[in-house]
């Protein structure tokens, strides 16, 4: 009995570490995508053209803290973010 008690505290405890698991690689997943968005856009001449050089250095230090924020691997930072970029984790 004993055992078994030990055995479901166990996955009780490995569940809690995949649910973090899976709310930290969502939010990777959401600003890496924003951040190959962002970059592919730039490279795009009719939107380039668009854009002032001031707001193309705005948005190219966007990905730069974006990449960095990724590199850090903090989640509550990470998703923070993402809200202020008024993206959605889901």
């Amino acid at each position: 009995m004993a055992f078994l008690k030990k055995l479901i505290k166990e996955a009780e405890n490995y569940h809690i570490e995949d649910k973090k698991f899976l709310r930290k690689a969502k939010a990777v997943n959401a600003l890496d995508n924003y951040i190959y968005k962002m970059r592919n856009a730039l490279k795009k001449e009719d939107i380039n053209v668009k854009l002032s050089s001031e707001e193309i250095e705005k948005i190219e230090s966007a990905i730069v803290v974006a990449t960095n924020l990724i590199d850090e691997n903090k989640i509550d930072v990470l998703e923070d973010h993402l809200k202020g970029l008024g993206l959605r984790v889901e």
